[in-house]
């Protein structure tokens, strides 16, 4: 008899093992499918935003051209400003429909899905039958040019047809961003009821352990096999708060050895960062987490067996990675990494587009000076102020990048007005005319160098590019020392040592 139950007992631990470990694989696979899916989602809805503003930019390129000067350089450029956004404009609608890639609002390549919502596909077609005569007028103007009737003809059908346009952007957005919400509150759903049907899995198997010493005994080892055989990060404290026991992917999580994490107790693991429950690893790194709790009671003490999921279903966990990896911490500005990739695209679309750039290579002269008088602090918030001066320069088309130390490289887009390249150059020469006053009654007067390579004038390859206008700066680097008068331009500092 006793032989049979414990046979029964044996079957059912292990089926109920089995069960636990499907049912923690089923969370982690719907934590991440959710994280796919509104990764996916983000950037169908930016997309359908970005239309709207596409809608407008080629009524106001159209509508900006002089209907008696349409051969003029200004009139073609804004004919071909006017192209681009059709074809942005067609190319996103055509993705939405069939999916494969399409360019971002940074004029990156993005991979999107078709949309597989009835209603949605009934807006795009209504949006191409809106575009049919502009289609057909473009068709025009590339094989004969631009005329004073064609222009007429565009900016007739653009007035019909931009307020629908419009419109029907606005219902893709919305339509998008409440399936979006119903599929995540769904899976969300699913996912919590499979977290306590795993819960009460895990609560029966221990009330087995219950039945008796020895087979409560042999019971515990299949629960301590359970747990650190779990995906799932599992920590058990006992009543005092202290870590009773605590599985391997938990460990990994902390960084702690087994016995290590056995004197530690419930507040030297966990912390709140702004309201997020985050967990405290040895190395000091804060990792989010949701936490889930269940006590028991084992030879009558209250245990807590605390379940540690990473909180990776945030809508902004990707834009977060993505400052990680192209914001430089300091400055708050594009890097290197950044860089790269911008100049990669700029010089695909001049070579597509005709369209011209320029790339200038930025430099602090004798910026160690600073550090070596007054210590990294101060030298930080010189190139903050720096920093903040040279947006001052930029327009909205324009970018800044840290390349690196006291190097900034500035990318100005020249297909607009030919003057641009002008007025930058003059404002960043300017950016120096007044001197850098700092906490602490620091005042400091500077001194920059650059080089302008412009593409594709100058080159058409990315490094080649960089490395003509870094070149440049170089040679044009004068010798001057910064000014630093003691007397006048610094008072009440003592030169920092280090």
């Amino acid at each position: 008899m006793n032989f049979q139950r414990s046979k029964h007992t044996t079957w059912f631990l292990v089926c109920s093992i089995l069960l636990f470990l499907s049912l923690d694989t089923t969370m982690l696979a719907l934590n991440y499918k959710i994280t796919h899916e509104v990764s996916e989602d983000a950037v169908i809805i930016n997309l359908a935003g970005r239309q709207r503003m596409l809608s407008q930019n080629m009524a106001k390129s159209v509508f900006q051209i002089d209907p008696t000067s349409t051969n003029t350089k200004q009139s073609q450029t804004l004919i071909l400003q006017y192209m681009q956004s059709y074809e942005m404009f067609t190319d996103t609608l055509e993705g939405f429909a069939k999916g494969g890639y399409v360019v971002d609002a940074e004029k990156k390549l993005v991979m999107v899905r078709p949309i597989d919502l009835p209603k949605v596909s009934e807006l795009i077609n209504n949006a191409n039958q809106l575009l049919i005569p502009l289609e057909q007028l473009n068709l025009t103007i590339l094989k004969h040019g631009l005329n004073t009737k064609l222009l007429g003809d565009i900016k007739h059908t653009l007035a019909n047809i931009n307020l629908p346009l419009l419109g029907l952007m606005n219902d893709i957005t919305v339509l998008v961003e409440k399936n979006s919400q119903e599929k995540s509150d769904t899976l969300r759903s699913i996912q919590m009821f499979t977290f306590f049907l795993a819960l009460l899995n895990f609560a029966f198997i221990v009330t087995q352990f219950r039945s008796g010493q020895r087979q409560s005994d042999q019971t515990i080892n299949v629960l301590n096999e359970l747990i650190q055989s779990a995906k799932a990060s599992l920590v058990i404290f006992n009543e005092m708060g202290q870590v009773s026991m605590a599985n391997e992917s938990a460990r990994r999580m902390f960084g702690y050895t087994e016995q290590e994490i056995l004197q530690l107790s419930k507040d030297k693991l966990f912390n709140y960062d702004n309201e997020q429950l985050v967990a405290l690893s040895r190395s000091g790194k804060q990792i989010p987490i949701e936490l889930h709790e269940r006590s028991i009671i084992r030879h009558g003490e209250t245990l807590t067996i605390a379940t540690l999921i990473e909180s990776q279903q945030q809508i902004n966990q990707n834009r977060a990675l993505f400052q990680l990896a192209n914001r430089d911490s300091l400055t708050g500005m594009f890097n290197r990494n950044a860089l790269n990739i911008a100049l990669y695209h700029k010089v695909q679309q001049t070579k597509f587009w005709g369209a011209r750039f320029a790339c200038y290579a930025i430099n602090i002269d004798n910026f160690k000076q600073v550090n070596a008088l007054y210590g990294r602090n101060v030298g930080d918030d010189v190139l903050k102020e720096f920093t903040y001066r040279l947006c001052r320069t930029t327009r909205d088309s324009d970018f800044i990048y840290r390349y690196g130390g006291d190097e900034f490289v500035l990318v100005v887009d020249l297909s607009d007005n030919e003057l641009a390249l002008n007025k930058v150059t003059n404002k960043i020469n300017d950016i120096t005319t007044s001197s850098f006053k700092l906490p602490d009654d620091i005042e400091i007067t500077l001194t920059t160098s650059f080089g302008i390579a412009i593409c594709p004038d100058d080159a058409d390859d990315p490094e080649e590019l960089l490395s003509i206008a870094q070149e440049l700066m170089k040679n044009g680097k004068d010798s001057q020392v910064i000014e630093l008068s003691q007397a006048s331009k610094i008072r009440h500092i003592q030169p920092h040592s280090e």
